[in-house]
């Protein structure tokens, strides 16, 4: 199965075109309206990526298209009580770090636009 590690690695060219919701169990990658792949060929490449790479699919809805890759589950390891010693708290799932990081990615992308916009 694949990871989100695998996910960026493959689409790392293709990043800045590309628009990614990591969910618990799978990602979901949209093309936002304003940024179209350089032509057939380009669109070609990140459809190949996704269908072999990442053993994803194409969900054909209109302007709400999108391919959807499916994640390995994420492992949280407990530690266990011994001799009095507390047990350590999962750490929080990757999906919402990386939730968190998309969002921070996607405010930045805006600041960037208010900019050149008052330029």
């Amino acid at each position: 199965m694949t990871n989100k590690r695998d996910v960026e690695v493959a689409l790392a060219d293709h990043k800045q075109k590309l628009n990614f919701e990591w969910q618990g169990d799978c990602v979901i990658i949209k093309k936002p309206y304003d940024a179209t792949p350089r032509g057939k060929e380009e669109w070609d490449q990140i459809m190949t990526i996704v269908r072999t790479e990442l053993n994803g699919k194409w969900v054909s809805l209109g302007r709400d298209s999108h391919w959807i890759v499916p994640l390995e589950p994420e492992k949280i390891v407990e530690k266990r009580e011994v001799s009095g010693v507390e047990k350590r708290k999962p750490d929080p799932p990757n999906f919402v770090l990386s939730r968190l990081i998309g969002i921070k990615d996607e405010v930045e992308r805006l600041i960037e636009e208010l900019e050149k916009g008052a330029s």
